[in-house]
């Protein structure tokens, strides 16, 4: 097999730490398990001294298989894993921890679950409360915060912090652990018994790393453990494709490696063997723009290929439609489902471009879970006014939006599984202000029935106020009203060309069947589009990429102030403009949802040279 420059000097790399700046296409995981083979076969290294560490399991899998393959399975005895499997164990060796000493996801909510009711928490969704308190669990853990310092973001601060304690004090009582804490025991362990770390540097004396741009403060410093007596950490990765800041990772750790390890070898392997030239260099004209990195001359022996496509469109709904056209006319012409991909900033934002695929029935599949917006409780509410008004009598219709706006209406009045009005009216008969209240909403109802699904939704907001309910719950749970609204907006957009309930109803039904399907697939049809985000996208190519809404407040995403937000965001812009290997097409809108928005910035950066710009607004 024939290696350029860098692969070799990559691959013939023998002592002493090494940073390996691989960009995208540019034959890292090749490079990774030549390497091993090199370690094994020319400098006479043992293959069970050897650790390579990647971030997932199905990564260190994959690499482990393709290495195997490579060397007929001779050297099994290498050792592939997570961080967390690593140091598993490890702790497994000195604890005696086993497979099932680790707390399982469900298991850690359903301990959260147990103790909401201390609490006097007004929730909606107790399931998303419960993931986001996990995660800021998390953050404190892997970024080692003192938890009388720190300031939770969903909910009071004296509320998480005795929140946290219980969850700790649980895990010591029961004797469990979650996989942050496999990290800080190991850190702590290594601390306190040098015997033990420096049996565990005797075996482990050359350290690989895939991703190393992913890495977070806490798992580097117990790998600067592991092989402070070697030195011999190798590691790949490429700062430009740091995208996870939320998880704890920290570019800047790749940035300052050089710094921790002075006598560190850089190989910067800047050749791409996946992408055209166009879409390498107007990728390039991107990220040049981001100044925390290392400056990489990427370049590629591919064909010139095919302009990067800049589409502009009036509104999302146009948007989305052109894009399941083109999907379809370059089926046509041969290239399958499976080789196309469209990618979004956000779950949320997936949910539009899927209802118009589901519309032409276009195959997809998802590589991760993505919300279905009819499920979302703001919907739920608006099905439920909508039932009522074709002559739903069902108690738990009612109980949904009987105070949304309120209303004062006791549950006591709907006391039967099937409401009559009648016995409701009875129910307050010593109340006529109460009557009236009931009079007025049946009458609000019944206007509804004569409404196509767009009117309604429109009037159960403005005529009904449920607009003005929805502004006070954003205020009295701290919740960002704009978030809210938008499930209303995506709602009435769906609802748009349906003239009746029943044609919107079978919609939903026809959407809600194929998301299904796309859920159960997760890509395992070999003839589905691929709709993911940007994140999800990571580590994978396709002929042809559709990334749409590049706008402000989408990409970059609008929660993203600082200056290190919008390099990250622009990282992510650039991850995902790289993942395709022919066509590539960036689409925005000038409308979202009835509101102007302004096309993003990284797309004024796109060198013109390298583009090809179409108005679809005129």
């Amino acid at each position: 097999m024939g290696f350029n420059d860098a692969q070799k000097r990559a691959i013939e790399h023998n002592k002493g730490p090494a940073m390996v700046l691989a960009g995208p296409g540019s034959g890292k995981t090749t490079v990774i398990t030549h390497r091993i083979q090199y370690l094994i076969e020319h400098y006479n290294v043992s293959p069970q001294q050897i650790l390579v560490i990647t971030f997932t399991k199905m990564a260190a899998k994959e690499m482990q298989e393709r290495f195997l393959k490579l060397t007929n399975n001779r050297y099994a005895s290498v050792s592939f894993g997570t961080f967390h499997a690593i140091y598993f164990t490890i702790l497994k060796h000195t604890y005696q921890f086993q497979p099932d000493s680790i707390i399982t996801q469900a298991q850690q909510m359903e301990f959260l679950y147990s103790i909401l009711d201390y609490y006097e928490l007004d929730l909606d969704n107790q399931a998303d409360f419960v993931r986001k308190i996990l995660g800021e669990i998390s953050h404190v853990k892997g970024e080692g915060i003192d938890i009388h310092t720190y300031e939770s973001v969903n909910c009071p601060e004296k509320v998480f912090r005795d929140m946290y304690v219980k969850y700790q004090t649980m895990l010591q009582r029961k004797r469990k652990l979650d996989f942050d804490d496999m990290m800080t025991y190991c850190y702590a362990l290594f601390q306190k018994r040098p015997e033990v770390l420096k049996a565990w540097q005797a075996k482990y004396q050359y350290i690989l790393i895939d991703e190393f741009q992913d890495i977070s403060t806490l798992q580097y410093a117990v790998i600067r453990q592991l092989s402070c007596a070697s030195r011999n950490l190798f590691i790949v990765g490429d700062d430009d494709q740091s995208i996870y800041g939320f998880r704890g990772a920290k570019p800047e750790i790749m940035l300052g490696f050089t710094d921790d390890y002075q006598e560190a070898k850089r190989i910067d392997m800047n050749l791409n063997y996946r992408s055209t030239a166009n879409i390498v260099l107007a990728a390039k004209s991107v990220i040049d723009q981001n100044k925390q990195r290392f400056y990489k001359d990427i370049h590629t022996v591919n064909e010139v290929g095919d302009s990067v496509q800049v589409w502009h469109f009036l509104d999302m709904e146009t948007q989305n439609n052109v894009v399941a056209n083109e999907i379809e006319r370059l089926i046509n012409t041969g290239v399958a489902y499976e080789q196309q991909a469209i990618l979004t900033r956000t779950n949320t934002g997936a949910s539009q471009v899927l209802q118009a695929l589901a519309e032409k029935n276009i195959p997809f599949a998802t590589k991760e879970k993505i919300a279905n917006i009819y499920e979302h409780w703001i919907a739920q509410d608006i099905l439920a006014y909508m039932r009522i008004a074709q002559g739903s009598s069902s108690r738990s219709d009612y109980l949904k939006i009987m105070n949304k706006p309120l209303r004062y209406l006791s549950r006591n009045a709907f006391a039967t599984p099937l409401v009559n009005i009648e016995q409701v009216l009875q129910f307050y008969q010593d109340k006529p202000w109460m009557l009236q209240r009931i009079r007025d909403f049946m009458e609000d109802v019944r206007f509804l029935e004569k409404l196509p699904p767009f009117a309604a939704i429109n009037y159960i907001r403005k005529g009904i106020g449920y607009d003005d309910y929805l502004k006070q719950y954003a205020k009295e749970h701290a919740a960002p009203y704009e978030e809210l609204e938008q499930v209303l907006q995506e709602l009435m957009q769906s609802a748009k060309e349906a003239k009746n309930y029943q044609i919107w109803k079978e919609q939903i039904e026809h959407y809600s069947e194929m998301l299904e399907e796309a859920k159960k697939q997760k890509q395992s049809n070999k003839e589905a589009v691929c709709v993911c985000t940007m994140h999800s996208s990571k580590g994978l190519e396709y002929e042809v990429v559709y990334v749409i809404d590049v706008n402000e407040g989408m990409i970059p995403y609008k929660q993203a102030v600082l200056d290190s937000e919008i390099e990250e965001e622009r990282r992510m812009f650039y991850v995902a403009m790289t993942r395709a290997k022919k066509r590539l097409y960036l689409c925005s809108v000038e409308e979202r949802f009835n509101k102007k928005v302004e096309q993003s910035r990284f797309l004024e950066e796109l060198d013109e040279t390298y583009i090809s710009v179409k108005d679809f607004t005129k």
